[in-house]
């Protein structure tokens, strides 16, 4: 019997994420199981590169494909249909990779006979969201190469560094709030990424180096594996420590998005880093390195395969006519949405009765003072019937005033943080100001407010909640 031709498609290969690192994990073993694979993915890259060298044809063009497949395993939408299109006889399965991402948005044709969650939540995308009968959906959970992930020594009683090991990581979103955690009990932190520019091909030789990771999804089940001590976390939110009480359970959830429940506050990441336990660690390394290894993974697809495989040709919908009928008027209602978010957004003047429904709360140092700045986090809530943002003509964002012991004003106006993301009516965000220390040591209050510009500034407004003060002391 030949072996069964399988195309995964994957709409890039050229980074590390989740999608690409499963596709290639995969294709990487299918042929210990009589399975040849081929991928097709139309933006290749380094990721590419690395299953090509193994011998595995990758392709950027569907003409290229060296067989007609007996099975398209689709890792997302639009490949995923491109490749049924092209091979009209083809079984098919889909993979959903993702809650939230149009990407990862399950194809409704009767064209894919199958339908894989990588987690509890990607199964309820596919089920509840989608209404795609649990009958023709499986849940197979992202694993890691423990080979390559090899486990490192044990933790020291005390952690020594720190890591934050995520693509998504940004000086300008959650890196702060961490590293001010780290600075209070003086533990070292680096950034493992592509938002920072430190994109690694070879995490595995890095990780061994940290202690403590904070980290997500893939990212957290490779350093898990590892034998680091995890701490959920991404721009998302904060999530727990992962212990070897709850491993099993935020495993259902691949250690993403709805692990992450807490709001990302130096408080709550200092709780976390204090639950740091080696021998626990230790646990559910060897928790992941049981249950989550890639060679389960493959024989799990390996049984879905021959699964598919029984299905009769005869039974199979070639004509894709009623999913194109379906996509032309889901089109059309995305059109008209996108009509409407092509308008250029405004912010005009508020008036005075406005500007006093904009409250702040919550003001806070989140960094101390460092090289001549420190961080002030605080909440703006929105109890206008408008959009606030920081739009032209008149655009709002946070600032500060420094007023002296005496009550002058040392500094009439600070650094100014612009307020996004914007904030809807009756909703709140949290932002965080790089707040610049008074030339003169001394005791002062510094005082949060807003400032709409060429309009106000908003703690001018008599009797307003648009201000708070924080009474600190500049060495």
């Amino acid at each position: 019997m030949s072996a069964l031709r399988v195309l995964i498609t994957n709409d890039l290969l050229n980074t590390r994420f989740g999608a690409e690192l499963v596709t290639r994990d995969l294709a990487l073993r299918l042929a210990a199981l009589d399975v040849r694979p081929v991928i097709y993915s139309p933006r290749p890259g380094s990721v590419a590169e690395e299953i090509r060298a193994a011998g595995i044809t990758v392709v950027d063009s569907l003409r290229d494909v060296p067989f007609p497949p007996d099975i398209v395993h689709g890792n997302q939408h639009l490949e995923t249909i491109q490749a049924l299109m092209a091979f009209p006889q083809a079984r098919g399965i889909f993979v959903c990779h993702a809650r939230l991402a149009w990407q990862a948005t399950p194809p409704l044709t009767d064209r894919i006979q199958h339908y894989v969650a990588v987690d509890h939540n990607c199964l309820e995308r596919l089920t509840e969201d989608f209404g795609i009968p649990f009958e023709k959906v499986s849940v197979i959970f992202n694993s890691v190469n423990i080979a390559r992930f090899r486990q490192r020594q044990p933790l020291p009683d005390r952690p020594q560094r720190a890591v934050v090991f995520s693509n998504y990581a940004r000086d300008d979103n959650y890196l702060p709030a961490i590293r001010a955690a780290c600075q209070e009990i003086n533990l070292p932190l680096d950034v493992i990424g592509s938002g920072v520019g430190n994109l690694l091909d070879r995490p595995e030789d890095a990780l061994p180096n940290y202690d403590i990771v904070f980290a997500k999804a893939r990212c957290a089940l490779e350093a898990m594996a590892v034998g680091n001590a995890v701490i959920l976390c991404d721009e998302a939110g904060l999530g727990p420590m992962v212990t070897s009480a709850d491993v099993g359970e935020l495993r259902k959830w691949n250690f993403g998005i709805r692990t992450l429940q807490s709001p990302i506050q130096t408080r709550r990441i200092a709780i976390e880093l204090a639950r740091y336990d080696p021998g626990d660690a230790r646990q559910v390394s060897d928790y992941i390195r049981s249950h989550s290894p890639v060679s389960r993974l493959v024989v799990d697809y390996g049984s879905l395969y021959r699964k598919v495989m029984t299905i009769p040709l005869s039974t199979i919908e070639s004509d894709l006519s009623e999913y194109h009928r379906a996509m032309v008027k889901n089109v059309a209602t995305l059109e008209a949405e996108l009509h409407a978010l092509r308008q250029p957004l405004r912010m005009e003047p508020l008036a005075d009765f406005d500007s006093a429904q904009v409250d702040l709360t919550d003001a806070k140092v989140s960094a101390p003072l460092l090289d001549g700045y420190l961080r002030v986090q605080c909440e703006v809530a929105n109890g206008t019937s408008q959009r606030l943002g920081f739009y032209h003509p008149a655009p709002i964002q946070l600032s500060y005033r420094w007023i002296a012991a005496d009550g002058s004003m040392a500094v009439v106006e600070g650094l100014r943080t612009p307020l996004v993301p914007s904030i809807d009516p009756g909703k709140s965000e949290i932002y965080e100001l790089k707040v610049a220390a008074p030339p003169d040591p001394g005791e002062y209050r510094l005082r949060i407010t807003l400032v709409q510009e060429g309009v106000r500034w908003f703690d001018e407004l008599p009797g307003t909640a648009s201000a708070l003060e924080i009474p600190l002391r500049v060495p």
